[in-house]
C-alpha cells in the first residue's frame, strides 16, 4: 500500500512526499538428501513503513535543484536464505535461516542545467546508511567452518546481518539533441561503500556496494 503527495508551495518550489507499507512472508523448505542441513525450513514474516520527502527548487531559467530523504526496507528473499553454491573455488555459501531484514536511510542532492532545450546536464550525489545490512561472512555448517565439496576442502560462508553499512556516490548524465530525430545521451556513475567488521569493530570496504 502506498500514497504520494505533491504540491507547488511557490511557483518555483515544489514539495513531494510519499509513504509505503510493505509486508512480506516467506517459507522455504530444504531437501537434506544430499546436503545434511541442520534445519528443515525457514519462515520469515516482516513488514515496514517507509517514506520519502523532497524539495525541487527552480531558481532561474534552465536551472533545477533537487533534495530528497527516503527510507527503505528489504526482507531476505528465497535466494538470500536458501542458496547453496560455490561462490569462488574454496568457498561455499550455505543457507542462513536466521537472516533478518535490512533497512536504509538515503540522502540525495542534485542539480540540473538545461540550455536552449538542446543540452541537459544532471549531477546527483547520494549517501545511504544501511542498518542490519546483509553481507557475506564466514559461517559454520553442522558446527564446521569448512566442508569437503567438489573434491576440495572449502570454507563455509553465508549471508549475514552486520550492524551497519554505508554507500555513497555520484551520478552524472548529459543529453544533447543533435536534431529533432536524434539525441545523444551519456551516463557516468561512481560508487563506493563501507561495512562494519564486527570482529575487529572497524569499517572495511563493502563487497557489493
Amino acid at each position: 500500500m502506498y500514497g504520494s503527495y505533491k504540491v507547488n508551495l511557490k511557483p518555483r518550489l515544489t514539495f513531494l512526499m510519499g509513504l509505503r507499507y510493505n509486508y512480506n512472508s516467506l517459507h522455504a523448505e530444504f531437501d537434506t538428501t544430499f546436503i545434511k542441513f541442520p534445519y528443515k525450513d525457514v519462515i520469515i514474516k516482516d513488514g515496514a513503513l517507509t517514506g520519502n520527502a523532497g524539495l525541487v527548487f527552480r531558481p532561474g531559467e534552465g536551472w533545477q535543484l533537487n533534495s530528497n530523504i527516503s527510507t527503505g526496507f528489504r526482507m531476505p528473499n528465497v535466494d538470500d536464505v536458501g542458496k547453496f553454491f560455490e561462490s569462488t573455488p574454496g568457498n561455499i555459501t550455505v543457507p542462513n535461516p536466521n537472516l533478518e531484514s535490512e533497512y536504509a536511510w538515503n540522502f540525495e542532492l542534485g542539480i540540473v542545467k538545461s540550455i536552449n532545450r538542446k543540452l541537459r546536464v544532471e549531477i546527483n550525489g547520494f549517501h545511504t546508511i544501511l542498518d542490519n545490512a546483509i553481507v557475506r561472512r564466514p559461517f559454520t555448517l553442522n558446527g564446521q567452518d569448512s566442508i569437503f565439496f567438489g573434491g576440495i576442502n572449502s570454507r563455509v560462508e553465508a549471508l549475514q546481518n552486520v550492524s551497519k553499512a554505508t554507500v555513497w556516490g555520484l551520478q552524472v548524465s548529459a543529453e544533447f539533441n543533435l536534431t529533432r530525430q536524434l539525441t545523444l545521451q551519456s551516463f557516468a556513475n561512481w560508487i563506493t561503500g563501507k561495512e562494519t567488521d564486527d570482529t575487529n569493530d572497524e569499517q572495511v570496504p563493502l563487497r557489493h556496494a
